[in-house]
């Protein structure tokens, strides 16, 4: 999740300063993915309760992601 994370970052500020179109989308697409993997992982965890509920807002971080995968 950390790679996946810090990965987001890194292709959305390659992308900014691409030297073409094709570029700008083929790394906004590699950060979708990432951000795609980060929900599956987070989804993973709660499903196998390997973090207790009260301790991991799901719905919060669910609806973040949301959030992150329509800006992407």
């Amino acid at each position: 999740m950390l790679r996946s994370g810090t990965t987001i970052g890194t292709l959305v500020r390659k992308a900014e300063h691409g030297q073409s179109k094709l570029y700008f989308l083929h790394n906004v697409n590699s950060a979708f993915k990432e951000a795609n993997e980060i929900l599956y992982w987070l989804s993973l965890l709660k499903d196998i309760n390997y973090v207790e509920k009260k301790d991991f807002s799901y719905g919060f971080c669910n609806r973040d992601g949301e959030n992150i995968l329509q800006e992407l």
